[in-house]
């Protein structure tokens, strides 16, 4: 099919329009924030090893990436011994440091229970230490969302709906289902200023965009389910990024049973034009392309996605377009 006016005066629209780029700023991470703490609570030894094991983090992803698994279980075992060698509050945080490239390597393995497993354990240390460090709340949450990963891999896609759906509920009113650990609004209002509530939500919506992107089966679980959509028609989002993906959700819910409401469309556009929303504006333009036989009419989508969307290889997302048919229906 052809576009309809609206769709044809959307596209001619957002051809128009500059959204807001990023700056060459980069904030703080969570973790160089405790490093930071670490070293006035702690002292410079105990700084040297924790930060020793954040270059072993670093390196342990590296070699899991790459596949080499050889090396990376030397570097584990070396980083299990010197962890083993630890006591009390700082061993604790030497397992918040490693155990996220641990669960990271052990998936790269294909040892999703190990995997797992880990997580877990991020869950119970980080937990530990939050009444001292509020901001391991925000570690936490960064590590515990990649357990639609693991259940991605597992091919559980109603399963990771409902985890995304747990998740994003605990966004929007601040009750965290018990085996995700401890959770409440006065965690955030605790942490230091540069970070917030905010920094979870984004962290959430750049794997949600992850996750149905690549898995459009999650997206129609997570469409199909009542009570979720009851939680987001009651529940007032706290700040923009919670408020965006509400708004998303909406505007998908909509695709499910018509062609879209470009009403809700525009105002999307509209309202979140920092480049941080990219991913979102990126779900909405593909359903609006893969709703298209026209090739001249998807040209101008892909034309828009690579001149006004600030993707760092603009071309490569082209190219997943014309190979995977992401749609709802089809």
């Amino acid at each position: 099919m052809k576009f309809t006016n609206e769709q044809r005066d959307f596209i001619l629209e957002i051809q128009k329009s500059e959204f807001i780029k990023p700056n060459e700023q980069n904030s703080k991470e969570p973790m160089e924030f405790i490093l930071d703490e670490i070293k006035e609570i702690y002292g410079k030894k105990d700084y040297d090893t924790l930060k020793d094991f954040s270059r072993c983090q670093s390196l342990i992803i590296a070699l899991g990436r790459t596949g080499k698994f050889k090396e990376g279980d030397k570097v584990i075992l070396l980083a299990k011994k010197t962890l083993n060698s630890l006591r009390g509050e700082l061993r604790t945080l030497g397992c918040i440091f490693l155990y996220p490239s641990f669960a990271y390597y052990a998936k790269k393995q294909d040892d999703l229970k190990l995997a797992r497993k880990y997580i877990s354990l991020v869950i119970k240390h980080n937990d530990a230490l939050t009444p001292k460090f509020p901001i391991l709340h925000l570690h936490k949450l960064h590590h515990t969302i990649n357990i639609n990963q693991l259940l991605l891999a597992k091919g559980k896609y109603k399963e990771c709906a409902q985890f995304m759906i747990s998740i994003f509920s605990y966004l929007l009113t601040f009750e965290l289902k018990s085996e995700y650990g401890i959770g409440g609004e006065y965690i955030f209002k605790q942490m230091e200023p540069e970070f917030s509530h905010s920094d979870a939500a984004a962290r959430f919506m750049n794997e949600y965009f992850n996750c149905v992107w690549e898995n459009p089966e999650v997206l129609n679980y997570i469409l199909e389910n009542k009570n979720f959509e009851k939680t987001l028609n009651e529940t007032k989002a706290p700040e923009t990024y919670t408020s965006a993906i509400k708004d998303l959700w909406f505007i998908q819910k909509s695709f499910s049973s018509s062609d879209g409401n470009y009403n809700l469309i525009y105002s999307f556009f509209e309202k979140y034009d920092f480049y941080t929303f990219d991913p979102l504006r990126l779900l909405i333009l593909q359903k609006i392309y893969h709703s298209l036989k026209c090739e001249d009419d998807k040209s101008l989508i892909l034309d828009s996605m690579i001149k006004k969307l600030n993707f760092k290889y603009p071309d490569l997302l082209v190219e997943r377009f014309s190979q995977k048919q992401l749609c709802l229906n089809e």
